[in-house]
């Protein structure tokens, strides 16, 4: 059968003056359309001719030959390029009631009986046309939701995962799954994600009381600026939950201002302006100042009622920068930007005289190791020859190879943006045997055997700080809890060294020493890190036998008290005091000592004093003592017999002590934003980065939730 384009042009170019088609005239013919086009040319015509032509760059047959029904005296010429469907399409259309015609299409017609059951049969081999799902379709949305989650898992770019071989792939199971589009990804998909995981994010901050805020900037490689806040708190199961609130375009000066503008604008997103207790910054510049500009106003919203104190506030840890603190009588009341930050936080804050700021822990120590590798002529020297020897060794694969194959590894280079990224290039170096295998390498690129052990005496010497750099930046631990005895871990380790009479480098432990009095000189004396070293059970024992720094029993007993005395219950507190021991002067010397009952047997809706409830804290002892705790595992089976602790706890243990949350943030930015995806646009960015990092709202949403997520 003729395919149907061939009926759009039936005459030639000389069909002028041909006579009207007849009225009765018909295009189609049943019986005709069972014969063969090539029956009408041959026996219906005559004068037949086939030449080679070639029609858009195709070669093939033209057919051509003169009707022998045309009243015109040459006779009507039918041509049809490599078919015959004009041929019999001409004659069915303009000679249908020629008596010869209709004798032709009887003699060579199939009958209506004989014609059914092949169109019957010829419907069979026609492929149905499948109708697609609609993306309301329960299979349809389970497809739909697993191309979220492994976009947002592995964070591949829109171009790749709507190739068209992952259609196809899904047809093959079912032919009526149809893979999203990139069209349907970019404008449907990613907002409706974004706006179900804020409102999520929302959801699990509006049950949270206390929140602390980490915030940094990073520069993509495009050099464009973006800002970065993640929140952390404790919610009601005592877990410790950190997520990204934004990593936002920051466009413009990147002045304490304009930093501080964008930080409230984002808390105001997610309604949590009031709910921020702390704010962690590193030791940059800008960053700290946008806040101790305005800290008074902070503090007014924290401190108590009846506390009239407006000193200046001190910072946690040392300075970096020389930054003037500013008192409130220096604030401008008039300014808008004042007035949201006078209004910051209206709850009651257990916290009396603190700073609100708290520095990261882990740049601050960068810092002490700064100074003193320059200092210490020696160890600078080795350190940068075994420098030039690393970035020489990188730049030749020949030579890479060669040391893969004969020390078993590369080099390690450094990193500007990595903690303590000296010691990771020579703790690997180190491992090498330079005095066998460092033949490879040219004189001048070798390390000598006082080479060797200077560095592995840095090793020893720095090995402290990498092991809290790394234990400070835990996730799921309350790292604030470890600040006072990772200083005064430090403390007693370089100090040892430096006396030691062995060591190639005291000189060098000996101005980290002094570099960690000066930085970390005002650690042991706040309240927050008192608090906080206080609330982990897991250093009571250590306190007994060895202290920390300074601290005495009598100031943490006071800050403790303090912060206790201003939690308001709104229940009547049991006068009668506990029967307990006399107060040692070491603060948990009780430890020592076998096992007290301290109890107190309360009536409904009665609580300890906050006396009792401290003296009973500090002579309960664990039955896991000795063992290793999570404070917040220790804080959720205690939370109901210490009402007040349990509050104070689940108000300090949520400050981060590092900015390590938005520095992970800051990696995986640098992935999605990486060489061949530059030109993501920065909604496409944010969006992305948003509902990677938050994917576990997802799984903790009710059914309701996750519905209208797979939708």
């Amino acid at each position: 059968m003729s395919k149907s384009t061939d009926t759009v042009e039936l005459l030639s170019s000389d069909d002028e003056g041909d006579p009207k088609k007849p009225a009765n005239s018909q295009k189609s013919h049943p019986l005709a359309d069972t014969i063969s086009p090539k029956l009408f040319y041959l026996h219906l015509y005559e004068g037949h001719s086939s030449i080679k032509e070639t029609r858009n760059s195709r070669t093939g047959q033209l057919h051509s030959a003169k009707c022998k029904f045309c009243k015109k005296a040459k006779g009507k010429i039918v041509k049809d390029f490599e078919s015959y469907g004009k041929f019999r399409i001409h004659v069915v259309s303009h000679h249908a009631r020629e008596p010869v015609v209709e004798d032709f299409i009887t003699a060579h017609g199939k009958s209506t009986s004989d014609l059914a059951q092949p169109k019957i049969d010829s419907l069979k081999c026609v492929e149905k046309k499948v109708t697609p799902y609609s993306n309301d379709h329960r299979q349809q949305r389970l497809l739909n939701e697993c191309v979220a989650d492994c976009l947002f898992s592995t964070l591949i770019s829109v171009n790749a995962i709507t190739n068209p071989c992952w259609d196809r792939l899904v047809k093959n199971f079912d032919e009526r799954l149809h893979w999203p589009t990139r069209k349907y990804i970019a404008r449907h998909m990613i907002p409706e994600y974004d706006r179900v995981y804020v409102d999520l994010l929302k959801k699990e901050l509006e049950f949270v009381d206390f929140v602390a805020i980490n915030c940094d900037i990073w520069s993509s490689k495009k050099q464009r600026g973006y800002l970065g806040v993640t929140v952390h708190f404790i919610d009601s199961s005592w877990n410790l939950r950190n997520h990204l609130l934004a990593c936002t375009r920051f466009e413009g000066k990147h002045g304490a201002e304009e930093i501080f503008k964008l930080v409230i604008e984002i808390l105001e997103k997610f309604n949590i302006r009031k709910k921020v207790i702390y704010v962690g910054t590193d030791n940059g510049g800008n960053v700290v100042k946008a806040f101790e500009d305005w800290m008074p106003g902070f503090m007014e919203g924290f401190c108590d009622g009846n506390n009239t104190d407006d000193g200046p506030i001190e910072a946690v840890g040392n300075e970096e920068h020389d930054i003037d603190y500013l008192s409130p009588e220096d604030l401008d009341s008039d300014s808008t930007l004042a007035k949201d930050v006078c209004g910051l936080l209206e709850q009651e804050c257990v916290i009396n005289g603190r700073s609100i700021q708290l520095r990261c822990v882990a740049h601050t120590m960068q810092l002490c190791l700064k100074n003193p590798v320059k200092n210490c002529g020696k160890l600078n020297a080795v350190i940068e020859k075994l420098a030039k020897i690393v970035t020489s060794a990188k730049k030749s694969p020949q030579q890479t190879e060669q040391i893969v194959k004969v020390f078993g590894r590369e080099f390690t280079s450094r990193c500007v943006t990595r903690w303590n990224t000296n010691y990771k290039m020579v703790q690997v170096a180190v491992k090498y045997n330079w005095e066998k295998d460092g033949l490879i390498f040219k004189e001048k690129h070798r390390l000598t055997t006082e080479d060797v052990r200077i560095l592995q005496d840095f090793i020893n010497v720095t090995s402290t700080f990498e092991q809290l750099f790394l234990k400070l930046q835990s996730a799921s631990y309350p790292t604030v809890c470890q600040v006072i005895p990772a200083v005064y871990l430090l403390r007693r380790n370089l100090q040892t060294y430096a006396d030691n009479p062995a060591s190639l480098l005291k000189s060098y432990a000996r101005d980290l020493l002094t570099e960690v009095n000066t930085r970390f000189c005002n650690t042991e004396s706040d309240s927050v890190y008192i608090a906080a070293l206080f609330l982990d059970p897991n250093y009571k024992a250590e306190l007994c036998d060895c202290g920390f720094g300074t601290l005495t029993a009598t100031e943490m007993k006071a800050v403790v008290i303090g912060m206790m005395e201003r939690v308001n219950l709104n229940i009547s507190p049991v006068e009668e005091p506990v029967s307990l021991p006399s107060t040692s002067s070491n603060l948990f010397s009780v430890l020592k000592k076998p096992k007290l009952s301290a109890t107190l047997q309360t009536s409904a809706g009665q609580v300890l004093s906050v006396i009792a409830e401290y003296e009973m804290y500090m002579c309960e002892v664990d039955q896991s003592f000795g063992v290793e705790v999570n404070p917040l595992v220790y804080w959720k089976s205690k939370a109901d017999k210490y009402k007040r602790l349990s509050r104070i706890a689940q108000q300090i243990l949520c400050a981060p002590a590092t900015t390590a949350g938005v520095e992970r943030i800051f990696s995986v930015a640098g992935y999605l934003l990486s060489e061949r995806r530059l030109r993501t646009t920065d909604y496409n960015f944010e969006t992305l980065l948003f509902c990677s990092l938050n994917r576990d709202l997802k799984q903790r949403g009710d059914k309701r939730t996750s519905d209208e997520i797979s939708r």
